[in-house]
């Protein structure tokens, strides 16, 4: 864990921020003055932002992984690490949808990545150092080439080393932490590709999409599904592993696409969700 700069500084150091707000899909904003108070409130004096790389370390993670588990009454650590992925991995999905719906890309260095999550706030925020969305390339072959480039990057150097510690600490298999990830992804490109306002960047979402889960990438997880009982003719997919959120004493739900429900819960769940 580690400090952050107070609101005087944020608009000097970062240009970009991806936040993800409770019950919301992550989106991608301008960093300013007023972007949201609960962020810009957070100070050298709080302790709720975290510098990514220290959280590599044990103590780190230790760290991180206590504060997530008394928020949210997680009852172990396994639980916590659990959550606190799918919390990032939600943030995380704007720039996915940076790449493939405005068709630019952002550098996620690890090393220079800020997680805040204000005490006080339903949402949290990824920050990155002077991250300016640089434009793909125009031609189809250099912008495959460059979009397969940021996904390796952003696996390996990003997603990677921070799932291996999370699942080193908490005892919770990596395959629940990578689907965790996968799930705001497959999610996130549905939507995607229902709003796109052209066949240019539907055909283009799809590309994407099959790029993600291409042989040999970790987002290649096989599944179930069902039917979409909110858009005809669509799937949902189902999970193979449980994030184990059912287990928060404050919830105690599962999720739809839960492995463990049956198809009659499952609908109920996933209309009850949407009310």
């Amino acid at each position: 864990m580690s400090d952050f700069p107070c609101s005087e500084e944020i608009a000097a150091q970062y240009r970009l921020y991806l936040a993800g707000k409770a019950r919301a899909a992550a989106s991608l904003f301008p960093m300013t003055r007023s972007s949201d108070a609960s962020f810009d409130s957070v100070s050298q004096q709080d302790q709720h932002a975290w510098r990514m790389a220290p959280l590599l370390s044990p103590l780190g993670m230790d760290t991180l992984l206590k504060q997530v588990s008394r928020r949210l009454q997680a009852p172990n650590a396994a639980v916590a690490g659990s959550l606190f992925v799918k919390m990032y991995a939600r943030i995380l999905t704007g720039a996915w949808k940076l790449l493939s719906v405005y068709n630019a890309r952002v550098n996620l260095p690890l090393s220079q990545t800020t997680f805040i999550w204000p005490e006080t706030a339903d949402s949290a925020a990824i920050l990155l150092p002077q991250a300016d969305p640089q434009p793909l390339p125009a031609r189809p072959d250099e912008r495959c080439a460059a979009r397969d480039q940021w996904l390796d990057r952003t696996i390996e150097d990003h997603l990677r080393p921070l799932l291996e510690a999370v699942s080193f600490r908490s005892g919770l298999s990596k395959a629940v932490l990578w689907e965790n990830v996968f799930i705001y992804l497959h999610h996130g490109y549905g939507e995607w590709k229902r709003a796109a306002a052209s066949e240019e960047e539907s055909a283009r979402l799809a590309s994407d999409y099959e790029a993600l889960a291409a042989e040999g990438r970790p987002f290649r997880i096989p599944g179930g599904s069902f039917e979409d009982p909110l858009h005809p003719g669509e799937q949902l997919r189902i999970r193979r592993t449980c994030c184990l959120k059912h287990t928060l004493p404050a919830d105690g739900k599962p999720c739809y696409t839960c492995p463990n429900v049956n198809a009659d819960d499952r609908i109920r769940i996933l209309l009850a969700k949407h009310k």
